[in-house]
């Protein structure tokens, strides 16, 4: 006799509709009372994310992504009718979506009994014996219930238990990222590690003004102040002087004023309309570029100032001591290297536009003369 059409809805409805386990007919227990969560294998974190690496044929043994499940002894679920429903206590079985072969194998047996539970004579199968006495396995929850009618014809529960065999999953889960994600990932840590483990005098000068310049940056805005309306203060003075009226929002009672509203010199706020008696005047700084009138010291980097660094190269002849160098110029914004070699400015000496060394360079030797941005 094939499973009714009011268990096989009953199913479907505390399934689908409340994600739950169907562990007893519908007629000793509603939806509402299933308590075991068997939710759809859509969440993000519970995706088997090497799903496509299971076999279509169940493995002989457990590898990366299978685990084989043999004769797993189960617990009687209490909140059901005596011997209606069992639990292995074990999620992700691979259901036979996959394969015919990762069909659960059901057996009752002599609990405590493993090792002999697993003989034809103690198999029950799913399609039952033709008398309504069908079973229907939760690969998701990993929960046997018997779902028919009638509890399998001719087994005797007194002193036993329910065992299954078949395999859980075993792979990661979670979505995993892009292989272009996972290669920058990869790539920004191969960076943080090269800086974390740099030793070399100059990067860490380096990364230590890159810290000191945005901590003064932070540091350089301004604070909010606060002001009190008495009814006939229409100025008011400020700790800095913002560039103009768009360097700075201006709320009364919390509500943002447009910059037609006030006019700003120097340090000096100035209301149009005098604030009413004790009307809260609120006003804030914007980001310090865009509210001084002069930069914040060490603020401002070579890279925007699109500076351009140039050179002049010359050959020694054993005579030459003079070369012409570019205007404006002193010994302390040249550098002079001779045959890869820089010299001290000791060594050369710069008078409008001639560059004179103290020696002359021996012949064939490269005279290399950088100019630093003045």
């Amino acid at each position: 006799m094939a499973i009714s059409d009011n268990q096989k809805l009953d199913y479907l409805f505390k399934k689908l509709g409340l994600g739950a386990t169907k562990t007893d007919t519908v007629f000793n227990k509603l939806a509402a009372n299933e308590s075991i969560p068997s939710p759809l294998l859509i969440r993000g974190d519970t995706i088997w994310s090497s799903s496509g690496s299971i076999p279509s044929v169940i493995p002989s043994a457990t590898n990366s992504f299978v685990e084989i499940q043999t004769v797993v002894e189960t617990s009687q679920d209490i909140t059901a009718t005596p011997n209606r429903t069992w639990i292995t206590g074990i999620t992700d079985w691979i259901p036979t979506e996959f394969g015919s072969t990762y069909l659960v194998n059901v057996y009752i047996h002599t609990s405590g009994d493993a090792a002999g539970a697993e003989i034809l004579a103690n198999k029950v199968f799913t399609t039952g014996s033709g008398n309504n006495d069908e079973w229907f396995f939760d690969y998701q929850s990993g929960v046997l219930n018997f779902i028919g009618d009638n509890l399998p014809v001719g087994k005797s529960f007194t002193g036993k238990s329910v065992y299954i065999s078949g395999a859980t999953y075993a792979g990661t889960k979670g979505v995993a990222p892009s292989a272009g994600t996972t290669s920058a990932i990869t790539g920004l840590q191969t960076q943080i590690d090269s800086i974390i483990s740099n030793t070399d005098p100059e990067t860490l000068d380096s990364l230590t003004e890159i810290v000191n310049a945005f901590q003064k940056t932070d540091a350089s805005i301004p604070p909010a102040q606060e002001f009190v309306g008495d009814g006939a203060t229409v100025s008011y003075i400020l700790t800095d002087a913002p560039e103009n009226v768009e360097s700075v929002d201006v709320y009364v009672n919390d509500v943002l004023q447009r910059p037609s509203i006030f006019g700003i010199t120097g340090t000096t706020l100035t209301f149009n309309e005098t604030p009413a008696f004790s009307d809260d005047i609120y006003v804030k700084y914007r980001y310090p570029f865009a509210t001084m009138t002069a930069p914040n010291v060490e603020s401002i980097e070579n890279q925007h100032l699109n500076l351009v660094y140039t050179s002049n190269q010359y050959t020694g002849d054993d005579s030459t001591t003079q070369y012409n160098v570019q205007p404006g110029h002193s010994v302390h914004s040249v550098l002079v290297i001779v045959q890869g070699s820089i010299l001290p400015p000791t060594l050369y000496s710069i008078s409008n536009t001639i560059l004179t060394l103290n020696t002359a360079p021996t012949p064939g030797a490269v005279v290399d003369i950088r100019y630093l941005p003045v």
